[in-house]
């Protein structure tokens, strides 16, 4: 985040550049913090975060010239800019200042709207400033590279050239060396003038040219900077190499046909970026042959129905792909509902759904390998003394195969829910044998053109082997980002640690694996053999693999940070917690023979590892999605282990409580899909980025975006305000507790979700809020939320969970934000890799420094000793030099994700319970969300949309009311008592004539539409107003009485029982802390101009002496100036006795100081 300006400037004779109304129209519209300066002109303050200041660098340049009717009145100051600050003076007829000043200047900088300083976005700054454009439209050439205007070029004067950001590129060089170096002559080189080498001139005129075009010049003028600045034979000479070398560089890239839904396309993506579409809504049909196609947009704008419309459509097979079983269910509900005739099946894993219930003697679960029903090649079964025979009962592949054909055949849509059916049994029980349901699936799989599925049989390969591999189809589907976690190394918690007066917790998460290391090592050391008897026995292997010698090396590694974590937990009252930390990044995760340290970072050998990482659980049972996100236990760690972000895997998120975590390199698929040739990626930013790690070149990627949100009339934004973040906290934790509190002392109630930052947090809040009344989320199917919703419950639940992503809840008309800053490892470890990187080169060049003060000039060889040194300092230097600019563009592209990341998943959580097409789309819907989170909502989401401000308890029971009348209630004791409770749970599938009848029963009132809410708003809105104005303005005897009892409190306060060292007078106070102070003691807080009249009294009566501060203007404008002072308070001897004379005079104060 950062903080820029807009200045509005003054003309020579002190009036505006700008319209006197068009002034007063740019100051109501932003309402942020504002100073007079000393001219009388203003400067606007601005809050604004790092990807929307990059936005606004590439719409409108570094600061933009804001124009009207093509004149300059003012700047947009956010790049190495600044601003004369509050309390200044700078008389007003200086000489050095080039403006005149207005009637009313004064020379001082003073606060003209005392407003918090708002946060601004580049869409917020669409009005004020114009798109950057270059000097000539770019002319595509049939090979879409750029072509230059030659008579533009024969205009340009060499010495007079500026870039698109209004600079010189005099300018541009004394901020760039690189580009300095190469302008100095056709022999110079990015990090010298004057090499000692030639460097190669082709090479280096390719860097220029990338370098101009990063600073805003045009194909034309690089053209001329070059001729003038590398001049040589070739540069000179050849038209063709010129334009050829600005060719590569200042690409179009445009290759896409427009359809007559296309509103406008996104111009001249870079090397690396993906080319963008910005659609009004999705085409009938695609218009590229590209293999990845990217599509971007808010919940509900029609990606999901687009992706399978195209998947049925224009494909004959494929492959769909999301995050959880649940929001695979609602996809294949609407995929065979749209296409009723294509033959498609949905997988699920052994534990879901009841496809596996076989148990062995022991009690295992899904023991496949003892389950008769797994299928077999043959129909021999080998007993213990090794011999075989046939058994009648054994279920073979072909078989399978055959029933397989027939239930397709049969049912063309199969899922566990077929199997269920009383016509399924009564198809096969002439075979006189009974079918594992899960491998069934697989089986039918083979036999239809379409898959639902969830990540993990995406890469298994489609091996015969393999009954649960999948055959390769034409395109995938890949749906919601939490999807692409799936195929990169995870995040692992390694230790939870929290300190609190009363206790102190340690949470080693590496405890449960030791037994599963202990068994896999065993594993890996020791063959099973016969002896002479034919038993099995375990025996040492004589020579272990390469690949084994690793796996052995990470155990030792996992073991030795057991062992560190464990002594922490041991000795936690005699350790920091950081002494923890820096005691693990000495571990080395990488092994210290130097042939295994490079087979180790050999990609087919952290394959090979995997393989049989996962080969040794599938003997152990697990895979089949049982026990993690990819059926695997030890898989996940071991990912990490070989792909650990370097050269520090560790980070610590948060304060207290604290977790370290061991993090995985994000910049590397380790399980690479391939089911597929295209593919079809839903989601934000995760989705971009996946997007280029599945297909690095540019040309094979495009994407599709829509910024519109069709439902936003439908929301209204509750903003929780306070003075600072524990404020809002606060109150919103009030209103959480009034809304349930309301429920409970009604029949009807209001269900609602309340969205939390981790599972955590979800546990936490639910333990605070009464018993009964709240429903915690986890990875439940949708008629338990339904359910829920029936019984009034708010139902919470948290960021990246199932029922954040994906589902959807239409029913639900209140979502209420507790927290919403989830941990984000990865960037953070990035950030601090970076920060530690440079700040080991600081601390080796303090060493040095050093080294050189503690020299003995009298030693021999000291001034070879001190050049020597100096050598090093000046590398060092120079090794800083280079890694600085890599390593800050390193970090602000690990701050784009996590702001990016978390902007993404809010916004994504809070539309939840947005209408579904064409079921009560018209129903009113809140959204309650602190003020200091509001900015991780989407700008498009946020722009224009209906907005109330919350400042205190009276105004949130007021928007409760307001509430409770325009959503939807439900009325759990009648639809209980009237068995109608499994009809409601199926609102979402209702018709309008459903929803008729439903209204008929006395368990269900919907709510009012978002048109008959719209008045009622603003009329809360009024009220809300006036009743501020009425705290504001006291009246008669209430006020007489209130001033006395402010007047007995003011007296009292701390500041004024301090006395100086010579005791001729108290501590001092501001004006305004006094009256915080009073109001603060009292839990219905002393109307503020109560508090006022009570300290003039304080003044008049000489109970207090004042010492004036200069003016400052809190909410003026230019109608209205409302010049106050903000005085300092004090006693002395005088005052004391004029109180105890005064009509006060029973008032017990601080004593008096000694004689």
């Amino acid at each position: 985040m950062t903080i820029c300006f807009i200045d509005l400037d003054l003309n020579q004779d002190g009036s505006f550049k700008l319209p006197r109304e068009k002034v007063f129209e740019i100051l109501h519209r932003f309402d942020s913090f504002t100073v007079r300066t000393r001219s009388g002109g203003f400067h606007i303050y601005f809050a604004i975060t790092a990807p929307e200041a990059w936005e606004v660098c590439k719409q409108y340049g570094e600061n933009a010239v804001l124009k009207h009717d093509g004149v300059n009145y003012g700047e947009f100051r956010l790049t190495n800019q600044y601003v004369v600050g509050v309390g200044s003076y700078i008389p007003v007829n200086d000489q050095s200042q080039s403006h005149g000043y207005r009637e009313e200047a004064t020379g001082y900088y003073e606060v003209e709207i005392d407003k918090p300083i708002r946060f601004i976005s580049a869409d917020d700054l669409g009005t004020l400033l114009h798109k950057k454009t270059c000097t000539t439209p770019p002319i595509s050439t049939g090979g879409g590279v750029w072509a230059v205007n030659h008579d533009q070029i024969n205009e340009i004067k060499p010495d007079n050239i500026i870039n698109a950001y209004g600079k010189t590129l005099e300018e541009v060089r004394a901020q760039d060396i690189k580009l300095d170096n190469l302008l100095s002559g056709a022999g110079a080189s990015l990090t010298s003038k004057t090499p000692e080498k030639e460097p190669d001139k082709s090479e280096m005129d390719y860097a220029a040219v990338s370098i101009l075009k990063g600073h805003g010049f045009t194909p034309e003028q690089t053209w001329v900077i070059l001729r003038k600045y590398r001049p040589y034979a070739k540069m000179l000479e050849r038209d063709d190499y010129l334009e050829r070398t600005i060719g590569k560089v200042y690409k179009n890239g445009s290759s896409f046909t427009s359809s007559p839904t296309i509103t406008s396309t996104a111009g001249d993506p870079s090397d690396t970026e993906t080319e963008e579409i910005v659609l009004s809504q999705f085409p009938d049909k695609l218009s590229t042959t590209r293999p990845c196609i990217h599509l971007l947009g808010l919940p509900r704008t029609g990606k999901s129905y687009f992706a399978q419309k195209i998947l049925g459509t224009e494909y004959s097979s494929g492959v769909y792909v999301a995050p959880s079983h649940e929001i695979l269910k609602q996809q294949y509900a609407r995929f065979i509902q749209q296409f009723p005739k294509k033959t498609c099946v949905r997988l699920v894993g052994k534990g879901q759904e009841s496809v596996c219930t076989y148990v062995n003697d022991q009690g295992k679960k899904c023991d496949c390998a003892h389950c008769l029903k797994m299928p077999k090649f043959n129909t021999n079964e080998t007993k213990k003394d090794g011999s075989s025979i046939s058994r009648d009962d054994i279920i073979t592949w072909w078989e399978m195969e055959k029933v397989a054909k027939k239930v397709v055949l049969r049912y063309k849509h199969i899922d566990p829910t077929t199997f269920t059916q009383e016509e399924f049994h009564k198809l096969l029980e002439r075979d006189g044998k009974k079918y594992c349901p899960y491998y069934l699936l697989h089986f039918c799989e083979r036999e239809v053109d379409y898959v639902f599925t969830t990540q993990y049989y995406t890469t298994v390969p489609d091996e015969n082997e393999s009954i649960t591999s999948i055959k390769k189809r034409e395109v995938c589907v890949i749906d919601e980002d939490p999807s692409f976690r799936f195929y990169l190394p995870r995040d692992f918690a390694l230790v939870e640690y929290s300190c609190y007066p009363a206790s102190t917790k340690i949470k080693n998460n590496l405890f449960e694996y030791a037994e599963p290391l202990n068994h896999l090592k065993s594993y890996v050391m020791h063959v099973y053999e016969k002896d002479k008897n034919g038993k099995m026995i375990q025996k040492a292997k004589q020579r272990l693999k390469e690949h084994e010698k690793i796996i052995l090396d990470l155990i030792n590694y996992v073991e030795t940070v057991q062992k560190c974590i464990s002594e922490f937990k041991d000795k936690y009252a005699e350790m920091e917690f950081n002494e923890l930390v820096d005691a693990l990044e000495e571990i080395q995760i990488l092994p210290n023979d130097e042939r295994e340290s490079s087979l180790y970072q050999d990609e087919a050998t952290k394959q090979m590892i995997l393989k049989e990482i996962e080969q040794y659980e599938r003997k152990q049972g697990f895979g089949g999605e049982q026990e993690s996100e990819s059926g695997f236990l030890l898989r996940p760690l071991f990912e990490i282990l070989l792909y650990p972000l370097m050269p520090s895997p560790y980070c610590t998120i948060g304060r207290n409580p604290q977790t370290l975590y061991l993090v995985g390199d994000k910049e590397k698929i380790i399980r690479e899909p391939r089911c597929a040739d295209k593919y079809i990626l839903i989601g934000f930013s995760e989705a971009g980025q996946f997007a280029k790690q599945l297909f690095p070149n540019p040309t094979d990627r495009i994407c599709y975006r829509i910024d519109s949100f069709p439902y936003k009339q439908n929301f209204t934004l509750v903003v929780v305000c306070g003075k600072d973040a524990k404020e809002q906290q606060r109150l919103t934790m009030s209103f959480i507790r009034k809304l349930i509190e309301k429920n409970r002392s009604s029949a009807w109630k209001v269900p609602s979700m309340i969205l939390t930052s981790s599972q955590k947090q979800q546990e936490a809040l639910a333990k605070r809020l009464p018993d009964g009344t709240t429903y915690a989320c986890r990875k439940d199917e949708i008629n338990t939320y339904l359910q829920k919703w029936c019984e009034g419950n708010a139902e919470i639940f948290y960021q990246n969970s199932t029922i954040s992503r994906g589902i959807d809840i239409p029913w639900m008309d209140v979502l209420i934000v507790h927290s919403c800053n989830f941990a984000q490892p990865y960037p953070k470890a990035v950030i601090d890799n970076c920060d530690r990187a440079l700040k080991h080169i600081l601390t080796d060049i303090k060493q040095e420094k050093e080294r050189l003060d503690s020299l003995d000039p009298k030693e021999p060889g000291y001034s070879d000793h001190v050049r020597e040194i100096q050598n090093h300092i000046d590398e060092l230097k120079d090794l800083h030099f280079d890694m600085a600019e890599p390593m800050e563009d390193k970090k602000y592209h690990a701050k784009v994700i996590q702001h990016s990341s978390l902007v993404d998943e809010t916004t994504n959580s809070v539309l939840r319970p947005t209408p579904v097409n064409g079921k009560r789309t018209e129903q009113a819907k809140f959204i309650i969300i602190q003020g200091k989170e509001e900015m991780y909502l989407k700008s498009e989401l946020t722009h224009d949309m209906r907005e109330i401000c919350i400042t205190s308890e009276k105004e949130a029971s007021a928007v409760i009311d307001l509430i409770y009348d325009s959503v939807t209630k439900v009325n759990s004791e009648a639809i209980m008592l009237k068995g109608t409770g499994h009809a409601l749970t199926e609102i979402t599938d209702y018709t309008d004539a459903d929803i008729e009848r439903a209204s008929e029963i006395d368990g269900i009132q919907f709510g009012k539409s978002y048109h008959e809410v719209a008045p009622l708003i603003e009329e809360l809105k009024a009220e809300l107003k006036e009743l501020n104005e009425e705290v504001d303005s006291p009246d008669g005897q209430d006020q007489k009485s209130d001033i006395v009892g402010i007047v007995e409190k003011l007296v009292k306060h701390p500041a004024f029982g301090k006395w100086t060292k010579e005791k001729q007078r108290t501590g001092s106070i501001s004006v305004s802390a006094l009256i915080r102070w009073v109001r603060s003691r009292r839990r219905e807080p002393y109307s503020l101009a109560s508090c006022r009249e009570a300290v003039n009294f304080l003044v008049q009566q000489k109970w207090v002496s004042v010492k004036r501060s200069s003016l400052v203007r809190e909410h003026s404008t230019l109608e209205r100036d409302n010049a106050r002072r903000n005085d300092t308070l004090y006693m002395t001897k005088a005052n004391i006795n004029a109180i105890h004379e005064g009509s006060l005079g029973k008032i017990t104060i601080n004593p008096k100081p000694s004689n």
